[in-house]
């Protein structure tokens, strides 16, 4: 399975990676060595960038590529987000590609872009 995606998101999913290797310590150690467990973070934080708003997600048949592009809302809450940080990227519309070993049905199945109707999604302030 192919995912695209844009420089926004991209940042935004390197950023929780290492937020994730700094403050949890064993997960570094967990994921070593293990792609399929590297594999389920990205696409659990990809999935959840869609199902928060802060993401749009399209499936290119043409392409067999999932492709994940940032909302106005990610962009605008950022350093809400990541306090003080500052989104800088300099080109947003620029596409990277990652290559996931497991099919795409693992991930998407129906209604997996719907939030939760028990637990919402929390409230963004403007």
């Amino acid at each position: 399975m192919i995912v695209a995606m844009d420089a926004v998101v991209q940042e935004y999913l390197w950023k929780m990676i290492r937020d994730l290797c700094k403050n949890v310590p064993s997960f570094d150690e967990c994921t070593q060595g293990d792609d399929a467990a590297k594999e389920e973070v990205i696409m659990a934080m990809l999935t959840g960038l869609v199902v928060g708003g802060l993401a749009t997600h399209r499936f290119i048949r043409r392409e067999k590529l999932d492709e994940f592009r940032a909302t106005q809302r990610l962009i605008k809450h950022w350093s809400w987000l990541f306090a003080g940080s500052i989104l800088q990227v300099e080109d947003p519309s620029e596409m990277s590609y990652i290559s996931i070993e497991r099919h795409r049905s693992h991930y998407f199945g129906v209604g997996w872009d719907k939030p939760d109707p028990d637990a919402p999604p929390g409230y963004w302030r403007n």
